[in-house]
């Protein structure tokens, strides 16, 4: 079993989020780095937990970034993760 726990901004609860949105973060919550784009698109197929084409990939993680629930970096390491000290139990 898997749970996963995120802080909702405000005004941001997880009715307005879209399947490829939470894939992302679902994603992302397993990740010990920073993802590009293209690396989420491969590793949301490879790992069975969906499948998105790039755009919806890219457009995806830009709207969860605004949102304030993953932060992006273009220096190295590049790529997404979750925003702030995120999941609560990375590891067992």
């Amino acid at each position: 079993m898997l749970t996963l726990a995120f802080p909702t901004p405000p005004g941001g609860g997880p009715d307005d989020l879209t399947d490829c949105e939470r894939d992302c973060m679902a994603l992302l919550a397993t990740a010990s780095a920073p993802l590009p784009g293209r690396a989420v698109r491969h590793e949301l197929e490879a790992r069975c937990i969906g499948v998105h084409g790039l755009t919806t990939v890219k457009r995806s993680l830009a709207r969860l970034k605004r949102k304030g629930l993953l932060r992006g970096s273009k220096r190295s390491p590049v790529g997404y993760s979750l925003n702030g000290d995120l999941p609560l139990y990375r590891k067992l």
